[in-house]
């Protein structure tokens, strides 16, 4: 049975600070601890609810004896953020190739194509969009500090488990970044090149703004760097984030 000492480190991930303090969060559904285990992330604990029968350990038996639990559906509920729990769930230790958070990156460090993410609020939005990557098989995605945190429960659902192949980097110095990257780096808004004409190449990055906001004002404002659109016919004021990503990754892919 699940300790209450482990109950309480556990329970605890549901913050960022611990998230990060420990190096572990949690994935629920037996699609998602599947993809957790067999990406290789080490698995801290396994966790399935009494009421459950052995059918979602099934393709995980590699999971150390002493790393599986079972908890009551009350400890369980301390556990869970979704309101139909399927009653398996994993705490997944980070890696440290997984995903970087730095003070600045070099451009040399920069394998593309990929995303740069410049504050992005929403993270169903943040998740869709590393799902889209990895669907196109583009290799990293880069974001702002002001970018919601990637470890975020409704984010990883969101990935469908893409988290685990997709590079995340966030960097502070976010701007620089960019400014230093000059012609590899395309500004998705409202005007620019449209983006039938634009000629990407394989290291390039296109960067998406902020849901409500768009493109920071420095950002928007700052020349020798690309600006790109996708160009649209009808009344509608703009493009869900998410759904614009779908757009430039396939462009992206073809020169991948």
């Amino acid at each position: 049975m699940l300790s209450k000492a482990k109950l309480k480190l556990f329970a605890s991930l549901h913050l960022k600070k611990y998230r990060y303090q420990h190096r572990m969060f949690v994935v629920e559904g037996k699609k998602m601890v599947q993809e957790a285990y067999q990406s290789g992330w080490p698995i801290e604990a396994l966790v399935v609810r009494e009421d459950q029968d052995l059918m979602p350990l099934q393709g995980l038996e590699g999971v150390a004896p002493e790393r599986r639990y079972v908890a009551g559906a009350a400890a369980y509920r301390q556990l869970s953020t979704q309101a139909h729990a399927e009653g398996v769930l994993a705490v997944v230790c980070v890696p440290p190739h997984a995903f970087e958070r730095c003070a600045s990156l070099e451009v040399a460090r920069l394998q593309g194509p990929g995303f740069m993410l410049d504050r992005i609020q929403d993270p169903g939005n943040l998740g869709t969009i590393i799902r889209t990557a990895d669907w196109f098989g583009l290799r990293s995605v880069i974001c702002s500090m002001g970018t919601v945190d990637v470890l975020n429960p409704k984010c990883l659902r969101s990935s469908m488990g893409s988290i685990f192949r997709v590079h995340m980097v966030y960097v502070e110095a976010f701007e620089e970044l960019i400014r230093s990257a000059g012609q590899r780096v395309w500004l998705a808004g409202m005007q620019g090149l449209p983006l039938g004409e634009a000629s990407f190449g394989k290291d390039d990055f296109v960067v998406l703004g902020n849901e409500a906001r768009g493109l920071s004002q420095s950002l928007a404002s700052r020349s020798g760097i690309n600006f790109v659109t996708i160009p649209g016919t009808g009344g509608a004021e703009s493009l869900n984030v998410a759904i614009a990503a779908g757009i430039f990754g396939w462009e992206l892919s073809k020169v991948r």
